[in-house]
Order: C-alpha cells, then structure tokens, then sequence
C-alpha cells in the first residue's frame, strides 16, 4: 500500500523555524515544502468566495509551484459545503488543480446530524454524488457522535467516500473502511495509529481485499518523519541545500575563439596560441589586436584587447590565427542546438554563451542539478572534442552568469537560492553585469565600496544620485537578505552582455 505522508497547510505556526531557511520568501514556501513531502492538506477555512479569477491564477501557481508526482487534499471552505449548487461550483474553479488533488475533505456543519428529521442522510448523500460526479474522491470529517453509525457507513461505502480519522472519531469508532484508501489526520498517539493501520490492511488481504493508498496528515515536518519511523520507510531530509523557484543555467563556452582553431588544428592543443583582431592572413601576421587566446598562453599573461607587440613581449613563441568569424559562428550554431534539448527555453546571449531555463525538466524528471549539468559538459566535450565549458547554476539569470564566471575553465558553481546572500557577500561588485572598471574604482574610492555585501548596504539614491538610474537597477535592497532587482527579472528580461 502506498502512503502520502504530509503536513497540515503551509501556515500552520507549529511549523516556525522548522524547516524553511531564515531567509526563505513565504511565497516560496509551498516549493521548498514539496520538494521534500509530497503531500500538504490545505484548509480553505472559512475563507469568503474569491473572484473567479483569482482561483484560477492562484490554483494554476500551485501546479507549476510543485513536481508532478505531489499531491493535495483540499478542505473547502464551510459556507461551500452548507448548499450542494455552491460546492459544485467552487468544484468547477478547483479544475486547474484538479490531476494534483487527491482527495476533498468535506466537514459536517455543526447543524447538520445524521437524527430523524436533520436532513443530514440527503445532505450526506448529495455532497458525495456532487465531488463524484465531478471526479474528485471525498473525504468527509464528522463533528457529531450521531454520524459514527452503518447508516453512514453504507452510504460512504455507495459513494466510495472514506472517513477523516482522528483522535475525534476514534472516540466513537474503530477504524471502519468504506473506500479504497484511508485518510487519517494524526496528532498524538502516532504508533497506537499505525499498529492499527497495519492490523486493518492484514484483515483486508486475508478475505482478498486491499487498500490502494493512505493519507497520513500532521502538524509538523518532524512528526512526518516520526511516522515514516514508525511504517519503515525512508524518512525525509531537509535543509539549506533545497531548490527554490527557476533552475537557469549559464553556459559559457571557454576561451571559444582559440578552442575552435584547435578543433581545426588538434595540433595547437597544449600549445600558447592566440586569436588575433587583424586583416592580414594566417602565415603574415605583423599587427593586430588579441580577439582570444589559450590558457597556455594566459599563463605567460597574455590577455584579450592586448596589443600583438605587447603579447608577443611576454610569449614569443605565441601561434597566431585570425579571426574567422564565420567558422566560430558555424561552431556555435551546432553547439547551442546540441544543448537546447537540455533547456525548456534556451536565451543565445553571445556567439559562445547561451542562458537555459531547466525548470520543467529538472522538477519533472525529479533528476539531480548538479548530475544535469554535468551532463550537459560531458555532451558538449564529447560531440567536439576538446571543448570546454564552464557552468553556472542559480534561480535567475544575473546570478548563474556570475557562477559560470566563478571556476573557469571547465568550471562549474551551483548557487542554491537560501545561500545566495553568503555566496555573494565577499565578492568583488565588479562581478556583477553592468559595473565596469571605471565604476568599480569611483565605487571604491568615492564611497569605500569594493564588495557586493557593502552595495547591498548603500543608499540607493545616492548611488542614482552619483550612477544614474543603471547602477540603481544594481542595488541590493532588503535588511535581511541580499535582494536586488536585477537578479530578480524575469528570463526574458535580462539583456544580453
């Protein structure tokens, strides 16, 4: 039997300080929790009916918010569940959430008792025919002993409707089971619950029968895992190294000019070797500029912009090459239609550079970050041997192109979203897109700001009063995180460098 074990709502106060990281956005929360249960119960209260609108955009958010094996039980709102047309209706809104629901919990309204003359036996009978004809499985929670009788029971069993167990019902009754799965709702006396769980699935396969699934709903992440204890099954870690919002990938082709000449000439390879800005060919190169050069030749402190008489100074025996735009351009074409199959969109931001948007197939595939992007290095080295490529991992454009730029060559950096602020605190503004060398020294020595740490702290009027608007856009802003708005644009939106 298969068990969904989770933890009752996202707001839930027993939760504080538990799981979420310290600078986790609460609308972050949902992600960060389904990324390690894959259950929630979310309970609508006595929330007032919203505009249409508003549920379909806030159910739709829920289901690109978590992976596509998570699941939710919805307890409508009590005003719904009074009159069978209202809960048909707010059934009907539920329907952009409706693959991801597993089941609907309906509590009996204090009024209603299953006694001569309540009307409760048709009020019972039309919500299950209602939540079955619309596809949902029912849950019901009775708040009166006069419903823990057969009667109900037959009809629950009719409609393939099942029971919220809790220390509640268990006053009145054992566990009755009169639908293909068991909901129970645990707080306290967790073993007592589970011994009797297993006893009933033991009763169930010895006249031939069996359960499909349980819900198993507490109030906190670490009574979850007491119950995986208790059922033998894996219990669920988590931490600061969780994936919150976007997976985007940078992919920098390293030092790409010179590494296609050696894909030309496998000769060059190990060899200090330079691309140069000129219009003179290959064998009769006098002057010029250096487009690219060879690791080998950085280490004699051969540089890109640097003059060819400058170059040569520090490495005589640099090979030289011309720029052919057109090959390199041929290169890359086939090597950024290699690695889109790896992106739900990929963003071309230069001839040798290229944004990927993973989110959808690292959330759907369930598969490692670390493991996808290796494996997106491997390709390309494999299909153009010799090329390399350093990669950088974060939730937003501007922050994976300073992780590619952290290890090069052949690099890789992940930065996970609850340790972006440690990870960008120390380093140097200039790593940030947009901040050149010129503003990087009037920054230094105008207001003593050398690290991104300290621009986060700085008054962004007076760095507009001194930059303009630009350098505003740069401004981290937020007394307990590092939050910029840069970092914070959409895919789409981020101008290419």
């Amino acid at each position: 039997m298969k068990y969904y074990i989770g933890c009752k709502g996202l707001g839930n106060q027993k939760w504080s300080g538990e799981p979420f990281p310290r600078n986790l956005d609460p609308k972050d929360y949902l992600t960060y929790y389904s990324k390690v249960f894959d259950l929630v119960e979310v309970d609508l209260g006595n929330r007032t009916a919203p505009s249409k609108t508003y549920d379909d955009i806030l159910f739709k958010k829920w289901v690109t918010d978590t992976p596509h094996n998570f699941r939710f039980t919805i307890k409508l709102p009590m005003h719904v569940i009074e009159d069978t047309y209202k809960v048909g209706d707010f059934l009907e809104e539920l329907a952009p959430l409706e693959e991801k629901v597993l089941a609907i919990i309906i509590e009996s309204p204090a009024p209603i008792k299953l006694t001569l003359g309540n009307g409760g036996r048709e009020w019972l009978d039309d919500i299950a025919r209602t939540c079955s004809d619309h596809g949902y499985s029912v849950v019901f929670e009775f708040n009166h002993s006069s419903w823990f009788q057969d009667l109900t029971y037959n009809l629950l069993h009719k409609h393939r409707a099942a029971i919220v167990w809790s220390n509640f019902s268990s006053r009145y009754s054992n566990l009755v089971i009169t639908s293909d799965f068991l909901y129970l709702r645990i707080n306290g006396n967790e073993q007592k619950w589970i011994e009797k769980v297993k006893e009933k699935e033991l009763d169930l396969n010895g006249v031939g029968k069996a359960l499909d699934f349980a819900i198993v709903v507490v109030d906190s992440y670490t009574e979850a895992n007491h119950i995986l204890r208790l059922l033998d099954l894996p219990v669920k870690k988590y931490g600061h190294s969780s994936w919150i919002g976007k997976v985007i990938m940078h992919v920098d082709l390293d030092s790409f000019f010179p590494s296609c000449e050696e894909l030309r000439d496998p000769t060059l390879k190990g060899k200090p070797h330079a691309v140069i800005m000129t219009d003179e060919t290959k064998d009769n190169i006098t002057k010029g500029a250096i487009a690219s050069c060879s690791y080998e030749a950085r280490k004699y402190g051969v540089r890109s912009a640097m003059s060819l008489f400058t170059a040569r100074q520090l490495c005589p025996q640099l090979i030289l090459n011309p720029v052919d735009k057109s090959y390199y351009k041929q290169i890359s074409e086939k090597v950024m239609n290699l690695i889109e199959g790896y992106a739900d969109v990929l963003e071309q931001a230069s001839i040798d550079e290229a944004y990927l948007d993973c989110t959808k197939k690292i959330v759907i595939t369930q598969v490692d970050i670390q493991q996808y992007a290796t494996k997106i290095k491997d390709t390309i080295r494999q299909q153009y041997e010799g090329l390399l490529s350093s990669i950088g991992v974060a939730s937003t454009k501007s922050a994976a192109k300073i992780a590619s730029d952290f290890k090069k060559p052949d690099g890789f950096t992940i930065i996970y979203p609850d340790r972006l602020q440690n990870f960008l605190e120390n380093l140097e503004v200039d790593r940030i897109a947009g901040i050149g060398t010129k503003t990087r020294q009037a920054l230094k020595d105008e207001m003593s700001i050398q690290t991104i740490g300290q621009l986060a702290k700085c008054d962004i009027q007076k760095l507009m009063d001194r930059f303009g608007k630009k350098i505003g856009l740069l401004t981290f802003q937020g007394p307990h995180d590092l939050k910029c708005p840069l970092l914070d644009l959409k895919f789409s939106e981020l101008p290419s460098n």
